[in-house]
């Protein structure tokens, strides 16, 4: 839907059952994404991502975002 107003996005995410981090990135529709280094067994396990676009609906990523919480 927002995929012309996406300019570019990118972050490491924590997904659950995944030793290592997944790294993506993007610009506009295109996306891809790899698996980064494995978590060290102390590291703090956070998801960072960033939008760059226009006109994004703020609240309705946000909404979307915390449906994926674990």
């Amino acid at each position: 839907i927002y995929g012309q107003d996406m300019l570019r996005y990118k972050g490491i995410m924590n997904i659950k059952g995944h030793e290592s981090s997944v790294i993506y990135q993007g610009v506009h529709m295109l996306m891809n994404y790899d698996f980064g280094k494995p978590w060290a067994i102390d590291e703090n396990r956070k998801s960072v991502m960033v939008f760059i676009g226009r006109n994004l609906p703020r609240e309705a990523f946000f909404s979307a975002l915390d449906e994926c919480r674990i």
